[in-house]
């Protein structure tokens, strides 16, 4: 099972043929690739007016026993049983190399209450700086991967708990378990790999639900699966898909239709596309390769939904639990459009 990090000399990788040299390499060399696309092949639809229809008005209640609502790349707010979570918050820009493709939905004061943000790691469009500090007033408890809460202590924040695969925490009546993920860190050159990096699995009264962070295609997916045999709810990504670099870090739209499956989940639901410019895909890219990718696998898929959601909109987690059903929303957009 693939259970635990490898630690060596004070940092963590994913198996024991890593080392900082050899992420460092792939860096520089993931960047010449991108840096030669850039200028051959700039996007020609990069303009966030080019993509409105992906911008859904958000419609927020302050409680609930089962929603989620995607904000945009891996920021969703999930409520259940009358709590709010936060993923991985990001609400603003956070660099010029990889710009918007939309607009934040929501500003950080018109969210409601927030009782929890979980991280999976601290890359910056995961652990954005900014949005954590407009989050620091607001939120009673952070849930981080180990390493990381001296970032936070540094900067004020309270209520932060350090977690490490496997581990669990219960915040009223709600279970969260830090999984494995198949990545990295590092906030700079000096700090990679200092902290670690993973996936969550929230557990209320009737449903379950797993945010798989940033990871590349691995064993982990089945190891989580035979843990927790029935997920309901599995909040995905499908990029950035190209260049072929990024797979040892990234899945592919394809790879996380595989991974759904080596899960077992019953309700797919994307992220980490179409919010920032990412890699060399386009804005299309990871909607068209999972679309393919879901099609070409409808025999290991019966059973299965996949909601592909705009910036804002939200889906009933107890809906997707009961019925199995896509909500009659004719905003949303679902495979068979794409």
């Amino acid at each position: 099972m693939f259970c635990k990090p490898h630690i060596r000399h004070g940092r963590y990788f994913n198996a024991r043929h890593e080392s900082v040299l050899g992420r460092m390499c792939e860096l520089v060399k993931t960047t010449l690739v991108l840096t030669r696309h850039l200028l051959t092949k700039p996007e020609k639809h990069c303009k966030k007016a080019a993509h409105a229809q992906w911008h859904e008005p958000v419609i927020l209640q302050e409680r609930s026993q089962h929603r989620i609502t995607w904000l945009g790349h891996a920021t969703f707010l999930i409520q259940i049983e009358n709590l709010n979570i936060l993923t991985d918050p990001v609400f603003n820009e956070i660099s010029m190399v990889t710009p918007r493709y939309v607009d934040p939905v929501v500003p950080i004061e018109a969210l409601p209450p927030i009782d929890l943000v979980i991280i999976s790691h601290n890359h910056r469009d995961h652990m954005d700086e900014r949005s954590l500090l407009g989050l620091k007033d607001r939120v009673k408890q952070w849930l981080v991967p180990a390493g990381d809460k001296a970032w936070f202590a540094a900067r004020g924040f309270e209520g932060v708990q350090e977690m490490y695969w496997w581990e669990k925490a219960a915040v009223q009546g709600v279970e969260f378990t830090f999984l494995p993920a198949y990545h990295w860190s590092g906030r700079h050159p000096l700090d990679i790999n200092q902290s670690l990096w993973g996936s969550w699995m929230i557990q209320g009264a009737a449903t379950a639900i797993y945010f798989a962070g940033d990871t590349a295609y691995s064993q982990h997916f089945a190891a989580i699966a035979r843990v927790f045999p029935l997920i309901d709810i599995v909040l995905m990504p499908i990029g950035p898909n190209d260049p072929h670099t990024m797979r040892e870090t990234h899945v592919s739209a394809e790879e996380a239709v595989r991974g759904f499956i080596d899960l077992g989940g019953k309700h797919f639901v994307p992220m980490h596309w179409g919010t920032f410019r990412l890699g060399a895909d386009t804005f299309t890219t990871p909607l068209e390769r999972l679309a393919m990718a879901w099609q070409k696998h409808q025999d290991l898929l019966s059973g299965a939904r996949l909601s592909v959601l705009k910036h804002g909109q939200h889906l009933e987690a107890r809906d997707v639990v009961d019925e199995l059903a896509l909500l009659p929303l004719a905003s949303r957009v679902t495979v068979s459009e794409l």
